[in-house]
Order: structure tokens, then sequence, then C-alpha cells
């Protein structure tokens, strides 16, 4: 019988329905009352669709067998999935007062009272899935390992649970923790189809999936996942504040506002909401709010850096001697945190630099890139190699497949380059136009890249596995991109994507949408390094914490950007920083003209232009166009001795560009 059991699985695993239920009806006939193969039978009904006919013979054994907990599971499990949540509550709530340790069905029960909306009873029995689990104290091993930062214990411990439980839901969203640790979002998103296999509500994995579509910039999931959770856990400051950022990442500022300050009625202590809304209400243009928030934070924790960094990022914010002599105070306690240290550097390099004294700035600069530098990492001659990989993969051969077929809806606009160039201000001269929609920095060219990258062992590596694609799959691609912008544009013509490192993905893009614009903001070699290692960005920007390393990614950006003028002659148009501020209505003029947009003279006065703005230059395209910042590495001349030799080649060609 066992073979037979064992050919059954096989089967419906193979998603052979109907022969696992041959084999099983003659199983039956020779083993009438053997529970698994009455179970087993029960099941394959199920995956065939025969939902009623599964859930008769479940009730079936339940009734003439009582005391069997397996089919009491199986059939109360059954009924969640068929959607009889009051029927499967009556009947795993008896089986879970009997057999408290069996956590699967705590779980099942749980799912069935949020479905029903009795969420306290629900949190109840998540809770006691937890209580009762006879592996609750190597989980708290295991969780305790996680938090001290001691991965290997943990990945150990979590294993010796998996090999002899290999469902256990705790140990499961364990090694989902970690892979989320390590970056790797493909196997935790495997291990959260896993654990979602056996509970759909529990609050650890709704809060795990909605950091994983955060970190992967799928803010529309985590939105969704985070307001069911906090339908289940409203007292869960946490969650708050995660569904205001995934609201801030799209746009929705009012709602994102809205759960920072219910994260902070729950919590009131909380210097990071505070930031959060301070942040917000910069994105707004709402500056008087923007700078209470983040003096608010400081009156409840006077050493937050993230505060002072977040006041310095308002640009114009100057800092009184005070404010100075208290970080400067505060950074002799605490020289070396990322969270902390680093970001009053980058406050305090703002303060000297406002007073004009540079030497002191650029040593703070320095200091707290050399902080962030220790946390991270930039692997130039990677990154060297991934330019050439790309190169000669999108050659003049791959680029010649794309067609010349009419296409319809709207335009994107890809507004690429370095960060720091003056991108911003092309974003809002643009978003001032009457026919164009202006987004952010979108993520789903990324997100469409990492997915290529995943399918690696079925299509090859990425770049190179472009060549595999079909029209038909390239288009899809293309208009999978489309669909998911549609949330952060209106009704226009055209849009733009203000994504810089998509210089990276012109290639690929102008095969995905065959009509796509692209415009390449140049400033000079010098500024543009010496502006990004100026700032400190949220997240990304790890090659800015180095001089060195941002003379090297300079050289690819350049390198891959010739590289597109010679596969897509006439594909991109250049934006020259210099000549832009020099001349605004000129250059507007040819870039419009590029865009097949005509003039109109809003675009020439972006700063009337109230829109919510994304990015760290949001409070400076607020103001008239400016020539102030041209030429401002000069100031820091003395301490950027090496980078003039890494870069003179690009230097002279942006040069005789400015001409």
């Amino acid at each position: 019988m066992k073979s037979g059991l064992a050919e059954a699985d096989r089967l419906l695993s193979d998603k052979r329905a109907d022969a696992a239920h041959a084999t099983l009806v003659d199983l039956l006939a020779s083993n009438p009352d053997n529970l698994r193969v009455r179970r087993r039978l029960a099941a394959v009904e199920l995956a065939r669709g025969n939902t009623d006919a599964g859930l008769q013979m479940l009730s079936e054994v339940v009734r003439e067998h009582p005391e069997d907990a397996v089919t009491a599971f199986e059939y109360g499990r059954s009924l969640v999935a068929a959607g009889r949540h009051a029927d499967a509550v009556d009947i795993l709530r008896p089986l879970v007062e009997r057999e408290r340790a069996f956590s699967p069905a705590w779980y099942a029960l749980g799912d069935a009272l949020v479905e029903l909306r009795r969420y306290d009873e629900a949190r109840a029995a998540f809770a006691a899935a937890s209580a009762n689990d006879p592996f609750r104290d190597q989980v708290a091993r295991a969780k305790d390992a996680i938090r001290s930062g001691d991965r290997e214990s943990a990945r150990r411990v979590l294993s010796e649970i998996l090999a002899r439980d290999p469902g256990h839901v705790e140990a499961l969203a364990g090694m989902e923790a970690l892979a989320m640790a390590d970056e790797d979002w493909l196997s935790a998103e495997q291990l959260f189809v896993s654990i979602r296999e056996r509970t759909k509500y529990w609050p650890t994995l709704l809060m795990g999936l909605s950091q994983l579509f955060l970190m992967t910039s799928r803010f529309t999931e985590a939105r969704d996942t985070l307001a069911t959770l906090n339908e289940i856990e409203p007292a869960n400051p946490m969650s708050w504040n995660m569904l205001g950022t995934a609201n801030e990442m799209l746009m929705r500022l009012d709602d994102a506002v809205t759960a920072f300050r219910r994260s902070l009625a729950i919590a009131p202590a909380q210097p990071r909401a505070l930031i959060s809304i301070g942040n917000v209400s910069r994105v707004a243009g709402e500056r008087e709010e923007s700078e209470k928030a983040f003096r608010d934070a400081l009156r409840i924790d006077p050493g937050s850096g993230e505060a002072y960094w977040s006041l310095s990022n308002l640009k114009d914010y100057r800092f009184s001697d005070a404010d100075v002599r208290s970080m400067e105070e505060l950074l002799t306690r605490d020289a070396d945190s990322p969270h902390s240290a680093a970001p009053m550097h980058f406050a305090l390099a703002q303060a000297y630099e406002q007073r004009g004294e540079y030497d002191a700035a650029f040593s703070h600069f320095a200091a707290g890139n050399g902080i962030q530098k220790r946390y991270s990492s930039f692997d130039g001659t990677l990154y060297e190699q991934e330019i050439e990989l790309i190169r000669g993969a999108f050659d003049a051969e791959l680029i010649e497949r794309a067609g010349s077929q009419e296409r319809q809806g709207p335009r994107p606009i890809f507004i690429v380059g370095m960060p720091r160039t003056g991108s911003t201000l092309v974003e809002q001269i643009l978003a001032s136009h009457s026919e164009v929609d202006a987004t952010m920095e979108l993520p789903f060219i990324g997100q469409i890249v990492r997915d290529l990258l995943s399918r690696a062992g079925e299509i090859g590596p990425y770049p190179d596995c472009v060549r595999q694609l079909s029209g038909e799959e390239l288009a899809a691609l293309g208009s999978r991109y489309l669909s998911a912008s549609e949330t952060y544009r209106g009704g226009a013509a055209f849009f733009t994507d203000k994504t810089p490192e998509n210089f990276v993905h012109i290639g690929l893009i102008s095969l995905l949408i065959e009509d796509a614009l692209f415009i390449d903001v140049q400033r000079h070699p010098m500024d543009t390094c010496l502006s990004a290692f100026r700032q400190r960005f949220a997240v990304g920007g790890n090659y800015t914490y180095d001089i060195n390393d941002l003379g090297r990614y300079y050289r690819g950006y350049r390198r891959l950007m010739n590289h597109w003028d010679e596969v897509l002659p006439g594909r991109v148009h250049t934006v020259v920083y210099e000549r832009l501020v020099a001349e605004p209505e000129a250059e507007i003029r040819r870039m419009l003209d590029y865009c097949s947009l005509a003039f109109e003279a809003a675009c020439v006065h972006p700063e009337r232009n109230r829109r919510a703005v994304r990015t760290p230059s949001s409070e400076q395209v607020r103001a008239p166009v400016s020539k102030d910042r041209v030429g401002f590495w000069k100031h820091y001349e003395d301490h950027l001795t090496e980078l003039p030799g890494m870069l003179m080649p690009e230097i002279r060609a942006h040069e005789a560009l400015m001409s």
C-alpha cells in the first residue's frame, strides 16, 4: 500500500490528478477503512476542483474517527480554503484545545478567524501557535542569534528544526529573515511561498512580506499587505510606519502622513516617524512643516544624527553656532555609527560649507563617507566588467532587432546619467509642460532586469539572454513597465522616469519600448563627483563614498554613453547643465524639440511648479534657475588632487560641450 500511496503522490505532484485519483480508488477498494488512503483521495478530489466531494469525504472520516487529529486538521484547512470560515473554526477550535502542540492547526484557525474579522481571537491563535510549538526553545535561540548578527548559528539551528519538520513555519520564517539580511530576494520570496502554503495571515509573515516588497520597490504590494496587517494588529507602530513609507513611495503623501501619525499616536516617542513626516513635507514643498517635524524629532532625541542631517538636506537651512557645538560634542561620544555619526558628519559639513570653511567641511564629508563605506561595498573592477558585458551584448546587430511599428499609449522620457547633475531640474522643466506627467525615480526597469537575472537557468545569464527573448517577450516586458507606471502618472501623452542608473539599460529599454526617449544630463565631471560625494543618499550610491570610486564610476558611465551614441545614433539627447543654466530658453527649446513637444513658456520657470519632488534637489528646483553651482568644485580643489588625472579625457570632452 505504501508504494501505491507514493505513486499517487508522485502523480499528484506531476499535476496528473486524474491518474492519482484512479490509483487511490483502486487502493481504497482493497483498503476501505484506511484513513491515509481516504484522506489522500479527498485531497485529490479537492485538487481536481471537486470541492464538495472532497469536503464530504473528510467530513465522513472526521465523524467516524473524531480522535484522528490529522484528518480534522486537513478538513479544517480545506474548509478555510473553500471559504467556509465559520465551519472551519467549529472544526479547528476543539482540535487545538485537545492537541495544543499542533501548531499548523493554530495557524489555520488564525487564518479562519481573520477572514471572519475576529482579530482578537486570531492574534491569540497565532500567539498560541508559537507558545505551544515543541521547537520554541530552538526558535528562540535562532532569533537571538539573528538579532546579534550571528547568522551562521541561526542558520544551523533553523536547519536542525527543518530537518525534523520541513514545513515548520517559524523556522521557514527565520530562513527568510536570513535571506533578507543577505539581500537574496529570490530565496526570500521562495520561502514566503512555502510559508503561505501553511498560513495566509500570520502577522510575522505579513510583516516579512511587506519588508520584502519595500526592499524590492514593490510598493503597491507592500501597501496592500500592510493594510491587511494593520487590521489584524492595529496597535503595531512599526507596521504603520512601513505603511507610511509605502504610501510615500507611491506619492500618496496625505496617506503617508496619516499612517506616520497613527504610529505616533500608538508610540509618541518616535523620532524616526517624525523624521519621516518631515521628509514627506519636504517632498510636498511644505517647508515650515518639514523643519518643525525635524526639530520635534530632535526634542525627543537630541542626539539624532538623522534629524540633523534631514535639516541640512533642506539645503538653505542654516545651523546656529549652538547646533554646531552640539553636533561636535555628540560626535566625541559616538564617532563611528553609520546611523548616527555618519549623518551628523554630513550635517556638520553643510554647516561649515555655509560658513565658507571648506577644509572643515571636506573633513566631515570624508568622515561621513568613510563610515558608510565600511558598511557597504563597491567593486570598481566588477562594475567595469559589467559595463563591458553590456557593451558587448547590446551591439548594433541586437539593437537593429527593434521594429518601427506605431505604438499606442503614453511615451516615456527616461532622464539618465550620474546623480547630482541637474536631472531633477530637467524633470521639473518637463513637468511644467502641459503634455508631460512627471513621476519619480521609477523602479520598474530595475525589477525587470532582476527578473531576467533570476531566470538565468532558463534563458541564460543577463545581458546575453536578451538575444534569446522573442519580439513578443520583449514587447510583453515593455507593456509590463508601462502598466506598472500607471499608478504614478495621469493622462498626458508623455511621462518622465528620472532614474539616473537607467543609463546602464538604455539598450534594453530601446528593445522593450521602441519609441522611448532618452535625455542624458551631463555636468562637469569634477562638479558631478564632488556633488555626489557631498550628498548622503538614502539608498544606493555605494560608489559615492570614495572619490576614487566616484571617478571609476563616472568613467564607466561615459564609456557606456559613448557606446549608446554609436549603436543608437540620435536616440539620446544630451543636456549640458552649464549651458542649461546659462541660456535656459535656448536649451529648453532644443530639449522640447527632441521630444516633439511644442514650446511652452511655463517650462522656462520650473520654480513655479508646486508639484511634489522626491529627490535631494527638491528645495533647489523650487528656486529660479541659477548658475551659482557651476564650478563649485574649485572650493575643494586641494582635496581632489587625484580626480582630474583619472578623468582628464572626460573633463576635456565635457569642456568642449560647454563651449
